[in-house]
């Protein structure tokens, strides 16, 4: 039998060790030598193996949490009732490099991302490429919310479960494999699919290998998490009421009958395994209520320990719980609170042992802890573990030690490392973070981490999160997401070594996912998507390096466009020299100027660019060069882009090219730099060019957070305009036109007719929309320029602040006089004065009500300006304006109408005749 031997060969310096120590920066040629030999020392085979590299000597200073990427997608609004409460997305590693996301979406389709249109709340099921690309997606899709919570990944294939509230549900697959149910249950059920194939080489759904469909019509069944054993089995978890059969919708197990479990009441725990091949069930457990076991647990996090396919579960629980049925494990010191457990049991589902995390000295009553996840690997598991009281816990299983009496805060989150037998190791408080929405941990057994902050209280919904990873000694690098509104990280998984993706939720106009820099994203009106991937990097100060002799770019004007008073146009083509002997996987073009932004940008073909007004990124993502990276030797018009100058911005721009290697993670390594000057003239025209004039800012009568704004603007630039353009300072308002929808910020309005200079325009109407709720008196500031006929535009100097105040009651602000009037002497009769005072118009109808038994409208007039909503009956009058609203200000004599005391017996126009009090006229 033969055996390998490698041998390293560096060009200048010989044979080294596989491990090897540069002492110098540069380029550098590695040869790998592979030796087959036979027993007796003879060669065989033998294979070199050659590569060239950019060696960067320097001082590690630190390691930080960098950027790789990132996207922003959307929509998908605030969960409803009828999704899951303790988890939205999910994301998982697939073959290295690549990622798997699910979670859930409306409207569509997206492009790049979602590719079929929601049809209520559909589950996506979407696959990246290592430079967050899309590969692949499709959607699980039924007539009414579709939800995926979990997807996990095995050689080949994956899993995808979820939840469903549909009565029909189609899963698609490539080919023939897809299947659909139709006739399911009203109530919320749990779904689970299995896929094989669906590499980033096709766009093709992959195959569906199996799917199944459990729950009923009562109350919900709830998915709460899944992993897979050591024979990819998978394994779930949840709650469930009333009557289940977990695998009632597969062919039957005719080696062990499908199991069906009755609920003695609601959200009972249950825990099933499926058989990788068939779908057909394994075993199943559940947890019961009954005399003998009062209490009740909810499970939240279930992992398998990967050397034995043992699994841990951990969640909370309240009440007396038989957690194995049979006495062996009792979970107590709760009565109405709830606490935190932690159990393990054998791949059969056997219980090995169970325990309780209590508060020294916490009320039975009271609510002490959750246990949120929790993440198996070899030789022990990570908890996470949200602490409600501000007493101190007991972590330990067995051992007493200072862990047994674990302090810190009220409303905090811990990340607890434990030993196989449940005996803590290190514990780590998270900063800042007062939920844990999910763990995950590497090979190496880092634990990676998402946590969340200030709730709305639906534990859904947070104001910012946090991200980071927590090595072997419990140290801790993290940062947080927070932008100006809602942002929720519900999933993060790690990729190889060193680096890890995450999935969430959010609708801040301004967030800024980079921990060492300000790229900022903006969602939507909606919440969107984002997904982001992350790497461990090494920040040094490099010595001097002579890699980047053979790369440059040249720079050549090609328009040039002065305008009148508005941003000028300047455009310039880039070509490419690179005669590097190691890959360039990415360009990034920064604008350093001020006044200056990237308007119409380009690449060669074969390339791809993104970015914003102030950097691009250039990458090979579709593969037409070879290794992904960029291409060598000459590239024409390489990077093709114009610059926008504001007024006064300096006349010539600097314009930095860095130039990223391509590494074996695909992480951001800067090893060269170039800089161009080029050479635009940006407008000089004045910038007091326009002013608003007669501002009037009111609340919107359908939503507390809307304003609307009406003023004119005067014109006091030179030139005739076509337009003004509305920009808001700050990152807490967003504009909309007037009868229009989408946020824009600055918002253009078209005159119609030109402006001319000294003029002042008709009355124009934007809404300003708040992303946060005004409860009280708070300013906000405008800014405001004109449009040109050149397309051209200048912006005032000045900002115009104005206060806005929370919407009024508006029951506060209207009064509805009665006055009596004698029509004769046994009349009993009366006219209606209505007076609005509201600042805005808020009410459409007014209806006036007998609401004494036996006493209703005799003869009645209405006001000649009014109208009747509906006929007019005993009872009940409804009186309507022939406008949207009704008046403001007093109006008299709505309406006149006598009371009768008894039933009408003959209708004689404006007369009513009635058995007592004779007749009255109100003509």
């Amino acid at each position: 039998m033969g055996r390998w031997n490698k041998q390293w060969i560096l060009e200048g310096i010989g044979s080294v060790d596989a491990s090897h120590t540069y002492q110098q920066s540069g380029e550098y040629t590695i040869c790998i030598k592979y030796e087959e030999t036979q027993d007796n020392g003879d060669v065989c085979f033998q294979k070199d193996t050659c590569f060239s590299v950019c060696v960067q000597c320097g001082i590690c200073e630190r390691e930080e949490l960098a950027l790789n990427c990132f996207q922003l997608f959307g929509e998908a609004g605030d969960p409803s009732t009828y999704l899951a409460n303790n988890s939205n997305f999910y994301i998982d590693e697939a073959n290295p490099g690549y990622f798997l996301a699910t979670g859930y979406y409306q409207n569509g389709p997206f492009s790049g991302h979602l590719l079929n249109p929601a049809v209520n709340t559909d589950c996506f099921v979407s696959k990246y490429d290592e430079s967050c690309h899309l590969c692949s997606n499709f959607s699980i899709s039924g007539d009414l919310l579709d939800q995926g919570l979990v997807i996990k990944y095995f050689n080949n294939g994956f899993y995808v479960a979820g939840i469903s509230n549909s009565t029909t549900l189609n899963f698609p697959g490539s080919g023939t494999s897809g299947q659909s149910f139709s006739g399911l249950t009203s109530g919320q059920k749990v779904f689970l699919a299995k896929y094989i194939g669906g590499d980033c080489l096709s766009t093709q759904i992959p195959t569906l290998a199996w799917a199944l469909v459990f729950g009923n019509s009562s109350y919900r069944t709830l998915l709460t998490d899944m992993d897979l054993d050591n024979l990819n089995n998978p394994i779930l978890t949840g709650v469930f009421t009333g009557q289940v059969g977990f695998d009632s919708n597969v062919e039957p197990n005719t080696f062990t009958p499908a199991a069906v479990t009755t609920s003695g009441g609601s959200h009972d725990m249950f825990i099933v395994k499926f058989n990788a091949l068939s779908g057909r069930q394994l075993f199943s457990k559940s947890l019961v209520q009954s005399t003998s076991n009062p209490g009740g647990i909810y499970p939240l996090g279930i992992s398998v320990d990967p050397t034995n396919s043992d699994f841990y579960l951990t969640g909370y629980f309240r009440g007396e719980v038989d957690i194995d049925g049979v006495g062996g494990y009792i979970l107590s010191g709760i009565t109405s609170g709830a606490a935190t457990f932690v159990s393990k049991f054998d791949m059969n589902g056997v219980l090995i042992w169970a325990y309780p995390i209590l508060a020294t000295g916490g009320s039975p009553s009271s609510f002490q802890s959750r246990g949120k996840d929790i993440e198996a690997y070899q030789g022990g598991f990570a908890l996470g573990l949200e602490k409600i009281t501000s007493l101190p816990i007991n972590l330990e299983r067995t051992f007493t030690s200072s862990y047994s009496n674990y302090s810190g805060p009220a409303n905090s989150s811990h990340v607890i490392r434990y030993d196989d037998q449940g005996n803590v190791q290190c514990a780590q408080t998270l900063v800042g973070a007062r939920y844990i929405t999910e763990l995950s941990v590497d090979g190496l057994k880092n634990i990676y981490f998402t946590g969340a902050s200030n709730t709305t209280g639906d534990d859904q919904i947070f104001s910012s999160s946090n991200l980071g990873v927590i090595n072997n000694s419990c140290e801790v690098k993290s940062f947080t997401l927070d932008g100006n509104g809602y942002d929720d990280a519900w999933s993060i998984a790690p990729i190889g070594s060193d680096e890890f993706v995450v999935i969430g939720r959010t609708n801040s106009l301004n967030l800024n996912p980079d921990p060492n820099g300000s790229v900022y994203y903006s969602a939507g009106s909606e919440p969107d998507i984002f997904i982001g991937k992350y790497s461990c990097e090494c920040t040094i100060t490099p010595d001097t390096i002579n890699c980047c002799d053979n790369i440059s770019v040249i720079a050549e004007k090609y328009f040039d466009e002065n305008t009148m008073c508005t941003d000028s146009t300047c455009c310039y083509s880039v070509d490419l020299y690179n005669n590097l002997v190691y890959g360039i996987k990415t360009a990034q073009v920064n604008l350093l100027t001020p006044g200056w932004s990237f308007g119409t940008v380009g690449v060669a073909t074969g390339l791809y660019v993104n970015g914003t007004s102030t950097y691009q990124f250039i990458n090979n993502f579709g593969g037409v060069f070879p290794g992904n990276t960029l291409p060598g030797g000459f590239t024409d018009a390489f990077f093709n882009f114009c610059l926008i100058g504001q007024p006064g911005a300096a006349s010539t721009q600097e314009i930095e090219f860095v130039w990223y290697e391509m590494t074996k993670s695909g992480a951001c390594i800067a090893v060269c730099r170039d800089t161009i000057t080029t050479d635009c003239l940006a407008p000089t025209c004045s910038p007091n060019c326009t002013e608003p004039v007669d501002m009037q800012i009111v609340c919107d009568s359908l939503n507390p957070n809307q304003y609307c704004l009406s003023f004119s603007v005067t014109n006091l630039s030179p030139y005739p305009s076509t337009g003004v353009s509305i920009g808001v300072v700050g990152t807490d308002f967003g504009l909309v036109p007037c009868g229009g929808t989408g946020y824009f910020d600055p918002l253009d309005i078209d005159f119609g007719t030109p402006l001319d200079p000294g003029n002042t325009s008709a009355v124009l109407c934007i809404k300003l929309i708040s992303t946060l709720p005004i409860l009280s008196p708070q300013d906000v500031c405008l800014e405001f320029g004109l449009i040109y006929s050149d397309t051209s535009f200048c912006f005032q100097d000045t900002q115009y602040c104005y206060q806005i105040l929370p919407c009024c009651n508006p029951c506060e602000d209207i009064q509805i006089i009665a006055r009596e009037i004698e029509v004769d002497s046994a009349s009993c009769c009366y006219a209606i004065d209505l007076n609005i005072a509201c600042a805005i118009d808020y009410f459409g109808k007014i209806e006036i009500e007998a609401l004494t038994p036996g006493v209703g409208f005799g003869s009645y007039i209405k006001n000649p300006s009014w109208i009747y909503c509906t006929p007019p009956s005993i009872d009940l009058i409804c009186l309507d304006y022939p406008a949207t609203y009704l008046p403001s200000g007093y109006t008299s004599d709505v309406l006149q109408f006598c009371l009768d005391s008894t039933i009408i017996k003959e209708d004689l126009g404006c007369w009513k005749e009635v058995s007592a009090g004779g007749n009255h006229t109100l003509a």
